[in-house]
């Protein structure tokens, strides 16, 4: 059998691994000498490689060329054919790339069955005649991998893959994906990890980005920028089932670092905008929650539970120990807090959850398994430090929201409770809203103590009540910040309280248009350092 086989030797000057990291064996068609398989010139312009034994790939699976440029030439074209065997033979893939760094990562995504055997290249326009031996490019190594369509500036180079076009029309750039998710079929019955990842520059001037086809957003999902750039993933559901192909529209002062869909690792995918959270389904609806990091603030961490009562599950009890007149500082059992409300959604500092969970441990408080596994996750994101058997505070914030609650409630809450993350983390913002909250006098602090002791904060934390006092002013839009204070905190008091009625009609004459005044100075500071305002702390709708 061996007197049969083909007499091409080995290549060894560079690898072709599989997806597992395994080096396959192939040979070179052209016969080179050894150490020079890999280099390309005028004078050797093509050469093909090909498979010992072919490799069977699935849509879900891509091949992957490190391509260098030895010397700095304008226009350097490189083309690749990937060739398979039986009855892939006739379905060759061609492509063709312009090497414009000094490394190019050049990516073919792979149809579904298809069987490969060979990959050959050929510089796309070699002077006719020429016998310059000097090498133009090199292909350092071919890898499998999984899928990826679109482009990543990387350190040493570019990522790029067939099927990603850029062009400049009308002073907008557009970047496209063709076919950026696999087919269905491809991946086994299971659910499809493919999300789309997006990196951009600093921006000089707010503009807006345009992402489409999309569901649930009129055809088309929009991005404000923000001026120090931006690094976020999508959810696939988001876009319609097997798009034929995604287009972005970004401004051209707007640097595009990275526009790609693949299946990303934990750090990216987690990486959310808080408008992605409102628009996304549930990934697993038999899980309890999603767990998302806030893009703007990455070491906050948003989780989107299924209902209240998997939220209560986690939190009721961290809530009455953090917040609950009554309780706070004190470790409540199910059976005294179970007919009291927690919160529809929450928020919490590294300090509060620290404490909480050091209390526990130290008396032996029995936690339910809910609460263990959120002490685990906290540990695992540096919200909370284990440190030789005690916990202290880390870095970060988290806060929730739930599926639970409609549409309209769930953008409301999502922004009150993103105002105490920005609070929790940022020492300035929150120290110029101790000094808002600050200058102003009991007269017109009595309203504001009264509902939140009716809706059962301790008032005597001024850390709370300051901290609660500009989410409650920034969790809508400045337009409606006065009917928000003046009927519906009014109309809540009053059902429990109607003896306050001429109290408070008279406090609203004296203190009413005081509401937007110092919404509006919480909205200000937050434009100018963040992009941010009343109503608006996701950038994606």
């Amino acid at each position: 059998m061996a007197s049969c086989g083909p007499s091409y030797p080995v290549v060894t000057s560079f690898s072709w691994k599989d997806l597992s990291g395994s080096s396959l064996a192939f040979h070179d068609q052209g016969k080179r000498a050894e150490g020079g398989e890999a280099l390309f010139s005028d004078a050797s312009p093509a050469d093909r490689y090909t498979l010992f034994k072919p490799e069977p790939m699935g849509d879900s699976e891509a091949i992957e060329l490190l391509l260098h440029r030895e010397q700095e030439q304008a226009g350097l074209s490189v083309k690749v054919r990937v060739i398979g065997s039986g009855k892939s033979a006739a379905q060759q893939v061609a492509a063709e790339i312009v090497l414009r760094d000094p490394n190019t990562y050049f990516v073919i995504p792979i149809a579904q069955g298809f069987s490969l055997s060979a990959l050959e290249l050929r510089l796309a326009e070699p002077e006719s005649g020429a016998q310059d031996s000097a090498p133009s490019f090199s292909l350092r190594s071919i890898t499998f991998r999984p899928r990826f369509v679109g482009f990543e500036r990387l350190r040493d180079g570019v990522r790029l893959s067939s099927g990603f076009s850029l062009y400049t029309r009308d002073r907008n750039e557009y970047a496209v994906l063709r076919a950026p998710f696999p087919h269905p079929a491809a991946t086994s019955g299971q659910p499809d990890t493919t999300s789309l990842y997006l990196d951009y520059g600093p921006v000089a001037h707010p503009a807006v980005l345009e992402l489409s086809p999309a569901r649930a957003t009129g055809g088309r999902l929009r991005i404000r920028t923000r001026s120090g750039g931006l690094q976020t993933s999508l959810d696939a559901m988001l876009f319609p089932a097997n798009p034929e192909s995604l287009e972005l529209q970004l401004p051209e002062a707007v640097e595009l670092r990275a526009f790609f869909a693949a299946p990303l690792d934990p750090d990216r995918e987690e990486l959310a905008d808080l408008g992605r959270v409102l628009l996304s389904s549930p990934r697993d609806p038999s899980r309890d929650f999603d767990l998302y990091r806030w893009d703007r603030f990455p070491a906050v961490l948003v989780f989107d539970f299924r209902d209240y009562a998997a939220q209560d599950r986690y939190l009721k009890r961290i809530a009455f120990f953090t917040e609950k007149i009554g309780f706070r500082g004190r470790l409540a059992s199910d059976r005294e807090i179970a007919t009291l409300h927690g919160w529809n959604a929450h928020d919490y500092r590294p300090a509060d959850l620290a404490a909480f969970f050091q209390a526990a441990r130290s008396s032996n408080f029995p936690l339910n398994a809910e609460e263990r596994d959120l002490q685990a996750i906290l540990v695992r994101h540096g919200i909370i430090v284990d440190e030789g058997g005690q916990l202290r505070a880390g870095d970060g914030a988290f806060i929730s929201i739930s599926r639970e609650s409609p549409a309209y409630l769930r953008t409301q809450l999502i922004v009150h409770e993103s105002t105490h993350a920005i609070f929790f983390v940022d020492p300035d913002y929150r120290s110029f809203v101790f000094s808002a909250w600050a200058s102003i006098g009991e007269d017109e602090r009595w309203f504001w103590k009264l509902y939140f002791s009716w809706a059962g904060y301790d008032t005597s934390s001024e850390y709370l009540m300051a901290n609660e006092f500009q989410a409650y002013l920034l969790q809508q839009p400045l337009a409606r910040t006065f009917d928000y204070f003046s009927k519906t905190w009014v109309t809540q008091i009053l059902q429990k309280h109607p003896e306050y009625k001429t109290t408070i009609d008279a406090y609203l004459e004296r203190f009413g248009d005081r509401y937007q005044v110092h919404a509006r100075t919480l909205d200000a500071w937050l434009e100018q350092k963040y992009g941010l305002g009343a109503g608006r702390t996701y950038a994606m709708y």
